[in-house]
């Protein structure tokens, strides 16, 4: 028997980890791309706290994105009375707020930091400011105004979302023409007399525009009596109604229609994701 070793596996196979981390290192730009995508959006998620904490006259005094353990951050500044900065430990973001700390053994003492006057503090916040209270303090804030304080974030992430989502629909995707680039030889396309570079202007008397729409008329159609298609054969004006009846061998109805696709190289492909046809020497060109 021969035994090969792996310098980088060795002979129990791959470290846990070990393929996530060979990824991250061969895709830095998506990799890149991921981290700020999911720090903008703890951003966004702490902006919502910050600024209704603001707007109730809560005192903030770290904006942070990522934990600054042990004092650890990449970088901070101080801006007014709230100190700016990135945690060293990339697991998520905080607000501190005066006489807030979600660390029970820290507790006790942050309470004593907002204290505005001799005598006792209350146990729990009260749905009114206690006297004992610093005004600024979150502890000090009617139970609404600590209701908004918290839910704030999540408000403002859905916010967010749907803004998103409305500019992402304004600008579109880029959809897939609804021409043939195969013909599946014995298939129903075929049979009806299909062939390949014919548009589809139509299926069941609907116009189609994009591959999808195809694919969508197809299913849904009736396949007993088959779906007419509209087709206009390349360098021909005129149309000419076809029916075809889908094969449903494997399950779903098909046609035996595969969607345009191009093998032309782009013009920016030196500029796109690396890979080995971005490195060619000399540059591959459309």
């Amino acid at each position: 028997m021969t035994m090969t070793w792996n310098a980088s596996a060795g002979l129990l196979g791959a470290w846990p980890g070990q393929r996530g981390i060979e990824w991250i290192a061969g895709h830095p730009v998506e990799t890149l791309q991921s981290v700020l995508g999911l720090g903008f959006v703890i951003f966004v998620h702490e902006l919502g706290h910050f600024l209704v904490a603001k707007a109730c006259g809560v005192k903030c005094e770290k904006f942070y994105l990522g934990f600054d353990v042990g004092g650890l951050k990449l970088c901070s500044f101080k801006w007014g009375e709230t100190e700016y900065g990135i945690g060293a430990l990339p697991l998520g973001g905080y607000v501190k707020m005066l006489g807030q700390d979600d660390n029970p053994g820290a507790a006790t003492a942050e309470a004593h930091r907002a204290r505005a006057a001799s005598g006792d503090l209350p146990a729990e916040p009260t749905s009114d400011p206690h006297p004992a209270w610093d005004p600024r303090s979150y502890p000090a804030q009617s139970v609404p105004e600590r209701m908004a304080i918290i839910s704030a974030g999540v408000i403002m992430n859905v916010i967010f979302a749907v803004l998103m989502a409305a500019l992402a629909f304004g600008l579109g995707v880029r959809e897939v023409a609804s021409g043939t680039s195969a013909v599946r030889p014995g298939g129903a396309a075929w049979r009806a007399g299909l062939r390949t570079g014919d548009e589809i202007v139509a299926v069941g008397g609907t116009p189609v525009t994009v591959f999808k729409e195809l694919q969508k008329k197809v299913t849904l159609g009736d396949l007993s009596k088959g779906v007419g298609f509209t087709v206009r054969r390349p360098g021909e004006e005129d149309v000419r109604e076809v029916t075809l009846r889908p094969d449903t061998d494997g399950g779903a109805p098909m046609v035996g229609i595969s969607g345009p696709l191009s093998l032309k190289l782009p013009d920016d492909l030196g500029e796109g994701l690396p890979g080995s046809a971005g490195k060619a020497t000399p540059p591959l060109a459309g």
